[in-house]
């Protein structure tokens, strides 16, 4: 009986310790997780990470400052793949060598002096019917100024005597000694078959001159791939960042999730084994916040490179600008037009196939004889002074003239007739390529629009899915704090504990998708805008002296003046003003919308110019700054 009495009050203080314990653990599950809800999807988009997380400074940096950072703070066009083999330097030396071609047609001096001192032996032939002469001092001079003419036409005028000079010592002839002769010409020679025409003379000029404008349209191909990489870069990071701020989000949900279970371990409510489990989905969450954290630096440090700041510059990239969040309509016929019209590359081969319409007329002309009208008109004059010989040359008494024609012709002429079959097949073959390119754009359109609106359906369903699992975490978050009802035993316990950490990874792993699929379409518009060649239209940047004609295209994200100037820069950037998706809109509260950029002026954009600026290129010529 004592010790049936001792059992049950042992039983019994058991009982009231558990009771306790349970009760203690009850209510502390019941308070654990207030005010501990992740953060929403809506503001994971809008706000970025905790300057915290980085000690030094942060650079704020809206997606139109990033573009103009990336064109001013380089020389040479950076994009995603690497560095560009074209540069801003390529249009002014094309530019520079179309110049040089233009020098065919100066005028040329040509001036020359020879002086001999003869001495032959006895017998020598001197001239026909002259007495021998083994001992004279001849002398020439000549100034004459020939310049080619674009009808092919060549003239030629100045002083140029057969011999200037001739003296003659121990001469017994009654004649001039010494003897000065001064003549005056002026000949013209004029192509009639081959070589004559504009057409023909201009041809390397017009060549080069396109090839100059081909350079140009080269360049702006680089600097659309250029800004597109940057634009890419841009929602690249901001996808990282909020895909880290969902898993930091959640750390301290699952650090209270292994408090309450190390209380019920402790109340004897669940075993040591649940314990574990909730500490290694801790770890885990631990791992792929770092995996997270290194995703972002990755895309910080793919920015900074595309953006010019150097490498040793520690700010962290603290984005203010938000992807666009509303589908955007296209007509497949329109896009496709206007990327006919708009391309870069297409500009190029059209440029090529003119260039090459040159160069057959050329090979036209040289199968051509050749066959040349001159004329050659001479004024003479003669004295033992140079004086005598200058005025009598001045009083026109002695003149003579020259009228002929030279014919010459390669027998067969294979030669000519062999390039100009290639000049034929070049252009029929550029021709063909040309459009086969126009042609291919559309299947490219066509492809890229398919995918913009799989992406948008995409992040649609993404963003349900986000919204269903935050409902779903924040429900099992409550069972799983609060395992009251009927059944409070240890299997409900493990449903509760499974469906919560089931909940929590869904949920993250919801948020990343979706910023996934954001910045995914994004990318998309970004490389359409590039398949159209309408970026910079999008941006709206400008080449120097030009005028582009307007074009529907995609609205582009603007909050942010242009950086410093320098010798990439030389663009002109207009419409500053437009502004962002209202934060109503998005779903975003009006307390975690980004700052603008306008509020931390760049520097070298003084304030009050955001909205209007026109850049002046710094040296030579770049290729934002190429004659047209």
């Amino acid at each position: 009986m004592l010790i049936c009495a001792a059992l049950l009050t042992l039983s019994g203080a058991g009982c009231q310790l558990a009771s306790r314990q349970l009760a203690q653990a009850s209510a502390v599950e019941r308070t654990v997780f207030r005010g501990q809800d992740p953060v929403s999807s809506d503001r994971a988009w809008a706000e970025q990470p905790d300057p915290a997380r980085i000690t030094e400074a942060t650079l704020p940096l809206g997606l139109r400052g990033a573009i103009a950072m990336a064109m001013a703070h380089s020389d040479i066009i950076r994009t995603l793949d690497g560095i560009e083999s074209v540069t801003g330097f390529d249009p002014s030396i094309a530019e520079a060598r179309a110049d040089a071609e233009l020098g065919v047609f100066n005028p040329e001096l040509r001036l020359g002096y020879l002086g001999s001192r003869i001495n032959d032996p006895p017998a020598s032939f001197f001239g026909p019917g002259l007495s021998t002469q083994t001992r004279r001092d001849e002398g020439d001079f000549s100034a004459t100024v020939s310049k080619r003419w674009s009808l092919g036409t060549t003239t030629r005028a100045g002083y140029d005597p057969s011999m200037g000079y001739l003296f003659i010592p121990d001469s017994t002839s009654g004649g001039f000694n010494p003897a000065h002769e001064a003549d005056f010409i002026f000949e013209i020679r004029q192509p009639l078959l081959r070589g004559f025409g504009h057409s023909v003379n201009l041809a390397p000029i017009r060549v080069a001159q396109l090839q100059s404008e081909m350079t140009r349209w080269e360049v702006e191909e680089a600097t659309i791939r250029q800004v597109r990489s940057t634009e890419e870069a841009y929602w690249r990071l901001f996808a990282a960042v909020a895909s880290w701020r969902a898993v930091l989000s959640v750390i301290p949900i699952a650090e209270e999730s292994v408090r309450i279970e190390e209380l019920r371990f402790q109340a004897e409510r669940s075993t040591y084994a649940d314990v574990a489990r909730v500490k290694v989905q801790r770890e885990r969450l631990r791992q792929q916040l770092a995996s997270a954290q290194l995703r972002v630096w990755q895309r910080e440090n793919q920015m900074r490179q595309l953006i010019g700041l150097p490498a040793e510059d520690s700010r962290a990239l603290q984005l203010t600008d938000v992807p666009i969040q509303q589908a955007q309509p296209f007509d497949l016929q329109q896009a496709v037009e206007v990327a006919i019209i708009r391309r870069p590359d297409l500009k190029q081969r059209r440029l090529d196939v003119e260039q090459l319409k040159w160069r057959q007329t050329v090979a036209v002309n040289d199968k051509l004889p050749q066959l040349d009208a001159r004329y050659l008109y001479r004024v003479n004059g003669l004295g033992n002074r140079l004086d005598d010989a200058l005025g009598q040359a001045f009083d026109l008494d002695y003149t003579d003239w020259t009228v002929g024609l030279e014919f010459s012709v390669p027998l067969g002429n294979q030669k000519a007739k062999s390039r100009l079959r290639a000049a034929e097949l070049e252009l029929a073959r550029e021709q063909a390529l040309l459009r086969e390119y126009e042609r291919q754009v559309g299947y490219q359109v066509a492809l890229l629009l398919s995918e913009l609106q799989t992406r948008w359906e995409l992040y649609s369903s993404a963003k349900e899915q986000t919204q269903q699992t935050q409902e779903w975490l924040r429900l099992a978050t409550i069972r799983f704090s609060n395992p009251g009802g009927r059944d409070g035993g240890r299997n409900s316990l493990l449903a509760a504990l499974d469906d919560f950490q089931t909940a929590l990874q869904t949920h993250i792993d919801a948020q990343t998708a979706a910023a996934d699929a954001l910045a995914d379409y994004n990318v998309v518009l970004a490389r359409l805008s590039e398949v159209q060649g309408t970026t910079l239209d999008r941006w709206q940047i400008e080449f120097a002296n030009e005028a582009i004609a307007a074009v529907p295209v995609a609205e582009a994200p603007i909050n942010a003046a242009p950086a410093g100037v320098s010798m990439y820069s030389s663009y002109r950037t207009v419409g500053f003003g437009h502004s962002l998706t209202p934060a109503s809109q998005l779903g975003v509260s009006e307390s975690s919308q980004p700052v603008p950029l306008q509020s931390v002026p760049m520097q070298g954009v003084p304030t009050g110019m955001e909205h209007s600026m026109s850049i002046v290129p710094a040296r030579a010529y770049h290729q934002n700054s190429v004659r047209r």
